[in-house]
């Protein structure tokens, strides 16, 4: 028994006519038929009297149409419920998220589409920016969040702009990676296992947009390009010899060409990344940031995780 056939008996009892009720429930005149012969055999009782003229209820269908009714109406009082209950936790509202060039292209795809997923009412407006212009973006509250990706060396700053002002910046982990040197195949560096930043002092070399990977102290003179265009770098490694220093899942998303290889450089600093807002109670108490913060927590998490 369920409702759709307790729906069924309810309105056969009001049309008269199981031809009709199908009509009306927009279903087919036999799988009304056998959805009440079904109903009947659960019941060991026959409910309709089906005739030329029509269908009638029988005493047993007239007893079973009483509890329809009643099951129907605390049925419908249910839906209402929770209906009612998910409409007061409904969440829509804007978000500005700006990300360093390094972290836009690790899994900002995944996490916009996973906040559409759940939460199809929130907007959200993306940038890109320096990791310098993040905080001071995030300062002014220009923007609501900012990830950025920084080395483990780092922290002096981190530390400094978490006491910019009353309303200090939040740095909230979400994964570490470690830092490899990307090159073609047919550099001779790609022959070594691990790599030290001394053997790379003298080599020429790109940089991904400006995005931190000059943490290593690589001589300014040997960089030959500073873009976000993947296919430059490709076109710089091939014909030029150079290297690209990227945080390894980075070099997975932007390298799946197999003709480049990702060589671990042993002493250098590992790469954190940071969700970034400001540690207000705004942010704590507002659904769609606490959402946004829910969200990216666990996306990061799936992302490490893999």
């Amino acid at each position: 028994m369920n409702s759709e056939q307790l729906r069924q008996l309810i309105d056969i009892s009001k049309t008269g006519s199981i031809r009709m009720t199908a009509k009306r429930l927009y279903i087919s005149q036999q799988a009304v038929s056998e959805s009440m012969k079904r109903l009947e055999k659960e019941l060991n009782c026959t409910l309709l009297n089906r005739s030329k003229n029509g269908v009638t209820l029988t005493d047993d269908g007239k007893f079973v149409l009483k509890y329809a009714l009643l099951a129907i109406e605390q049925y419908n009082v249910l839906l209402q419920h929770f209906e009612s209950k998910a409409s007061q936790t409904h969440i829509y509202g804007t978000l500005t998220i700006s990300t360093a060039p390094i972290a836009s292209n690790t899994i900002l795809v995944n996490l916009i589409l996973e906040m559409y997923s759940h939460y199809p009412d929130i907007t959200c407006y993306l940038q890109e920016q320096f990791t310098e212009n993040i905080i001071d973006s995030l300062v002014q509250k220009e923007i609501n969040f900012g990830i950025i990706g920084v080395s483990a060396d780092d922290f002096s700053s981190r530390n400094d702009f978490k006491q910019l002002n009353s309303e200090p910046i939040y740095f909230q982990q979400l994964y570490v990676d470690s830092l490899v040197c990307v090159m073609s195949q047919n550099n001779p560096l790609s022959v070594y296992q691990s790599l030290y930043i001394k053997q790379l002092s003298t080599t020429k070399y790109t940089l991904y947009h400006c995005s931190n990977m000059d943490m290593i102290n690589l001589n300014r003179q040997n960089c030959l390009l500073i873009s976000n265009n993947t296919a430059l770098h490709q076109k710089f490694m091939q014909e030029n010899n150079t290297i690209c220093c990227l945080p390894k899942q980075t070099f997975k998303t932007l390298y799946s060409d197999k003709q480049f290889v990702a060589v671990p450089i042993v002493d250098a600093a590992p790469v954190i990344f940071y969700l970034l807002y400001l540690d207000t109670e705004e942010i704590y108490q507002n659904p769609v940031y606490r959402a946004f913060i829910h969200t990216t927590m666990q996306v990061f998490q799936n992302h490490e995780q893999n």
